[in-house]
């Protein structure tokens, strides 16, 4: 037994939401090293057929003991040592509601954005805490052996530059990653626009939702800053670069690129290949450290709560003057 986790028995995991994300998550749980029975979750009966498909992909695991597909969460077995939801943001907190109301829940794993309405976060808050369930935030950059490798080089807490450009790469549903990122490498949770926004809205991909191009950009307690740049109508690959007193990094995700210029090498760029690793790649391990240890590597929820407001309280801004809605929700998922 380790913190409380018992070994050798069936757990059960749940993934709510079988669409495109849903699916993936439901690829990687068919690799994992422990035995599971889980139970995947949606009204669509297209996306639960999606989940089916793509679920064929993945080769027989001895470990699986059944995945039953299933359109509602009143389906749902009595208790889950792990649920993931991976829906829109607009109805997340609702679920997260519902299931607990119908099943004793150990974990949970959420997308992002979290939830559009600024009042769910602290809902949600008091909704775990008063059922004793632990959550994870599903940024996993934190998970990628490259970022670990560069967060190893960074004194925690250190003064970082760290930028973001490219195309339409989704500023407003894909903030959150970098800046979680940047939480992640200095071991900081703090941080705040400051900067003058310069963004505008477009239609994002799904009905209904928004999207923001432009820049934008703040700051953490230490001094360490955050840029954002997305120009609108263009198709050029997202890079970030990352700037500490010692180290330059120029990373390309789509080509598996990182430059590594450092005072140590005067500055010299040396370029070396990486492979990023995809959702299909994640959840398996995710859960495995969640059953066996009791945590694992993703952002736990209240670290991210507080780095999505003040997101999310900026982007407001934006919304309620283009849009003229009410500044107590963001329409981005």
């Amino acid at each position: 037994m380790v913190d409380g986790v018992l070994f050798n028995r069936m757990y059960k995991i749940a993934i709510i939401g079988a669409g495109q994300l849903g699916s993936r998550h439901l690829q990687a749980l068919l690799k994992i090293n422990v035995d599971v029975a889980i139970e995947v979750v949606d009204p669509s009966d297209a996306s639960l057929e999606l989940a089916k498909q793509r679920a064929a992909e993945i080769p027989a695991n001895a470990k699986i003991e059944s995945v039953r597909y299933l359109n509602s969460i009143t389906a749902l077995s009595k208790e889950l040592d792990v649920c993931i939801i991976a829906t829109t943001a607009n109805v997340r907190f609702e679920l997260m509601e519902k299931l607990v109301a119908h099943t004793k829940i150990k974990y949970f794993v959420l997308e992002k954005i979290l939830f559009q309405k600024f009042e769910e976060y602290q809902k949600a808050e008091d909704l775990l805490i008063a059922n004793g369930i632990k959550a994870w935030v599903n940024c996993p950059r934190r998970l990628f052996p490259v970022y670990q490798q560069l967060k190893s080089l960074i004194i925690p807490n250190e003064k970082i530059t760290y930028t973001v450009i490219g195309g339409e790469w989704g500023l407003a549903c894909n903030a959150i990653h970098f800046i979680d990122h940047l939480s992640y490498l200095n071991a900081n949770d703090e941080f705040e626009f400051d900067l003058l926004n310069s963004l505008n809205v477009i239609e994002g991909k799904r009905k209904g939702y928004y999207e923001l191009v432009g820049s934008t950009g703040g700051k953490q307690n230490n001094g360490s800053e955050l840029f954002l740049h997305s120009r609108k109508a263009s198709a050029a690959n997202l890079s970030i670069q990352i700037l500490t007193d010692h180290y330059f990094w120029q990373i390309d995700e789509s080509k598996g690129e990182l430059k590594t210029s450092s005072a140590e090498n005067g500055w010299k760029t040396e370029l070396t290949k990486f492979s990023i690793l995809y959702q299909s790649e994640l959840s398996n391990i995710v859960c495995e450290d969640l059953l066996m240890n009791g945590t694992c590597g993703l952002t736990p929820f209240k670290s991210s709560s507080k780095l999505h407001l003040s997101m999310l309280k900026e982007f407001a801004k934006v919304f309620v003057k283009e849009l003229q809605i009410a500044n107590e929700s963001c329409p981005i998922t």
